[in-house]
């Protein structure tokens, strides 16, 4: 993880994310996970609540699910 790392295209979205692929990797539950996600979008980065919270959770609830299914987000990318 974080070959993009200081690479041009990489943005604070990243930084967001890893975070939540480590919440993961330290066994957090989805909807932890979720709820950060909904947290940095809404209140953090200062968008507000979104027209129809339930359905924003569920499409959170996609990109969470991805992140954990991905086989290739938990290599190491440095290995010995």
């Amino acid at each position: 993880m974080g070959d993009w790392k200081d690479q041009p295209f990489e943005d604070e979205y990243d930084s967001y994310l890893i975070k939540a692929a480590g919440m993961l990797r330290n066994q957090c539950e989805l909807s932890e996970v979720v709820d950060y996600l909904f947290f940095v979008e809404s209140e953090h980065m200062g968008l507000g609540l979104p027209n129809n919270e339930a359905q924003f959770r569920a499409k959170l609830q996609k990109v969470v699910q991805a992140i954990s299914d991905d086989p290739l987000i938990w290599r190491d990318p440095h290995p010995r």
